[in-house]
Order: structure tokens, then sequence, then C-alpha cells
């Protein structure tokens, strides 16, 4: 078995990081009224909530990519381009009056996990892919994406 390109002496993650991350994406498609995310697939919520990963993703350093499906994804590339990747993360889109947390919990978490290799100078064996999946919830027949 080949050895990781790098071995890191420490990762550490930054909590309150994660927790304004959740936080920003969360007003998103709040509605005051009745306290849910409405952030459907491919709404105009949904989509600001795409362009604020993308925005993520860009200013940490990682690299942006998105597809026709427009899902959105942060790459940490590892030095065998060939391998197979490593993919991480579900989904942003919500149902109607959703909670903070499905689906955003796994990509802020994912984002932080990346963010956290390349801060301590990690090259990983294989690319990492963080993918926020369109459409996990069903609005078009569910993982559209």
């Amino acid at each position: 078995m080949a050895e990781p390109v790098s071995k890191p002496t420490e990762l550490s993650v930054d909590l309150s990081r994660i927790q304004a991350d959740i936080e920003a994406l969360a007003a998103i498609g709040f509605d005051e009224s009745d306290k849910g995310i409405y952030r459907q697939a491919f709404t105009d919520n949904d989509m600001a909530g795409k362009r604020w990963l993308l925005h993520r993703i860009e200013e940490n350093g990682l690299e942006p990519a998105s597809d026709g499906a427009a899902n959105i994804s942060g790459i940490l590339p590892g030095p065998a381009a060939a391998a197979p990747r490593v993919y991480v993360g579900p989904h942003i889109d919500t149902v109607p009056c959703a909670g903070m947390l499905d689906g955003t919990l796994g990509v802020v978490i994912g984002l932080e996990c990346l963010r956290a290799m390349r801060a301590a100078g990690v090259t990983p064996e294989r690319t990492v892919e963080l993918i926020a999946f369109s459409d996990e919830e069903g609005r078009f027949g569910g993982m559209f994406g």
C-alpha cells in the first residue's frame, strides 16, 4: 500500500467557523413568519445557497466546480489524478419549512474538513471532493444531481 503524500501531526476544525457557516446558509431562504427555511431545488433561494457555497469554496483556496445538474463541488487535489476520488457531502436544498441542519450539516462539515486539511498542508493520496448534490429532497423526482 502506498504511503500518504503527507502525514500531518495535527488537524483541527474550527467549531465557530462551522457554526457561522451553518447560520449563514440557514439565513438564505429563512422565513420569519414560521421560522422555516425555504430553499427548494432550483429556486432563487437554492441558487443563492449554491453561490454562497461556491464563494466559500473559492475563498478557502479550494478548487470550485459545478456541472450541468448544478451540483456544486469543492476540490482538494491529490497527486494521482487518475485514481478514484473520495467524495463527501449531501445537499443544501430543502423541503418547504425545513430546519437548518438537514443536508447543510454534511456539506458544511465536509467543507470544514477540506479547509482543515488545506490549512495543515495536507496533500491527500487521492483527490477529495466535497459535493452539494442538486434536488436531493425530490422536487423533481429526487437526487436529480
